[in-house]
Parts: C-alpha cells; structure tokens; sequence
C-alpha cells in the first residue's frame, strides 16, 4: 500500500535491497549476520551508543572472527548495490 502511494506521488524505485539479518548482542555491541541478495554475506558490529564504543572489545571480537582492518566497508548496502548494477543514480556517490 505504502509503495503503490509513493508510485501514485509520482515517485520512482530507484533500488530494493532485500536483507536477511540474525542479531547476536554482547554487552552494548550488536552482532549482525547479514547475506543481501545480489551482494553477499557481511558483518556489522554496532554498538548501542556510539559515543561510549570500547574499541578494545571491538577489536577482540574482530580478531575472534577474523575480521581485518582491510575488510571493514565504508559503503552502505545501497551504494554498494547501486554501484554494482551500474545504476545511473551511482553517478551521485561520493567516496
């Protein structure tokens, strides 16, 4: 219903991400296991209040899953979407 209100606005979809997400919470940090379709599976680690992050905790977990500091992305699912599928709305992206 909320689609079809912003297509009669005279909106257009630009991009649908469709996520599938498991949460695991430690203390303040949140786990997520995501898999995006057409992207792949990724790791987020958030944290509850980010003005209170316990960068060492955050690297123990990191190191526990084998994640690097080259693997941390800085682009969000939809850009990562928009620039893969050659989208002409990937011309706005700023690095």
């Amino acid at each position: 219903m909320a689609e079809a209100m912003l297509k009669a606005m005279g909106l257009e979809k630009i991009i649908e991400v469709n996520k599938n997400r498991i949460e695991y919470k430690i203390d303040n940090l949140t786990i997520c296991l995501d898999t995006i379709e057409n992207l792949g599976c990724f790791v987020e680690i958030e944290s509850q209040d980010d003005n209170d992050i316990d960068k060492d905790k955050l690297k123990k977990i990191m190191d526990k899953l084998n994640i690097k500091e080259s693997q941390i992305m800085h682009k969000g699912y939809i850009t990562m979407l928009l620039i893969k599928n050659g989208s002409p709305y990937s011309k706005y992206i700023v690095n």
